[in-house]
């Protein structure tokens, strides 16, 4: 049976899915721990952002549901202020303004936003103290308009994307798509993208301690999100294999880490010897 970094694969304990707030960007081992980067989320796999109104950089809790987001947030943080588990690296605010506009006007209005938000998380829990805080801006974020316009039904999309694709913004892009059809795609853009684009995301480094089997058998009961594959398969070894447990923890596994093919593979193989062949097919396919 397939294992991460020598480990045997067994299996644990029930465990909740992890937080639909967070999403890994990368893992590393740095002495006793493990690095990894993760980009706060929110359920529905897009960022987490808090959205501003056009032409303002002053954070509005009313403003299309910022006030179930900050609310998000605000669990999240401090969750990770109490966990004692993580060390808390660094922050990265990054404003966002929507390509609308005057080029040098979107530059100053996506960092006042950075600077705004930055304010308030301040205020509230007073990160620039505690943390090493960073300010990022992306004015007119063309490549996210790009995204969201392949998505849509916008009219004339192929025009649209050629022009996105053919022109710089130095080269007329926005005039152009501005004269297209009459405006009639510019019109829908204004009205069911840009707002979107009117944002701050953040992204959170903290590390996470490294543990032993015994350790590790205790947190992936109510934190397995804070477990490395590897310290998932050391929790496997102290359960019978085959057992609800064993079975239990396999699937713990491939849902932390689903992009995986050793943790597809062993969930696989444990379905199979417990001959629940539709499960494997499922991991499998």
């Amino acid at each position: 049976m397939c294992a991460a970094a020598g480990a045997t694969a067994r299996a644990g304990s029930a465990v909740p899915a992890p937080a639909a707030d967070t999403v890994m960007l990368s893992e590393a081992t740095d002495g006793d721990y493990i690095v990894r980067r993760f980009l706060v989320k929110r359920q529905g796999d897009t960022d987490y952002s808090i959205r501003y109104q056009i032409n303002l950089a002053s954070l509005s809790a009313a403003l299309d549901g910022n006030s179930r987001e900050l609310d998000g947030l605000n669990a999240f943080v401090d969750n990770l202020m109490r966990d004692t588990l993580m060390n808390v690296k660094s922050v990265e605010i990054t404003g966002y303004s929507s390509p609308d506009g005057p080029r040098a006007f979107n530059e100053t209005l996506a960092r006042n936003r950075a600077r705004d938000f930055k304010s308030y998380v301040d205020k509230k829990y007073g990160f620039s103290k505690k943390y090493d805080v960073t300010l990022n801006s992306v004015a007119e974020d063309w490549e996210m308009c790009r995204a969201l316009v392949a998505q849509s039904p916008v009219p004339d999309k192929q025009a649209v994307l050629d022009i996105i694709d053919r022109y710089s913004i130095i080269g007329g892009r926005e005039a152009k798509l501005m004269a297209l059809k009459g405006g009639t795609p510019w019109r829908y853009m204004l009205r069911e993208m840009f707002p979107s684009l009117r944002k701050v995301t953040v992204t959170v480094d903290y590390d996470v301690r490294n543990f032993d089997a015994e350790e590790a058998k205790a947190v992936v009961k109510t934190r397995p999100q804070n477990l490395s594959l590897n310290e998932l398969y050391l929790v496997a070894n102290t359960y019978e294999p085959g057992s609800e447990d064993f079975n239990s923890l396999f699937e713990t596994a491939v849902r932390l880490y689903p992009e995986s093919v050793t943790a597809t593979v062993n969930a696989a193989v444990a379905a199979l010897e417990r001959r629940d062949f539709v499960g494997a097919e499922r991991y499998l396919r």
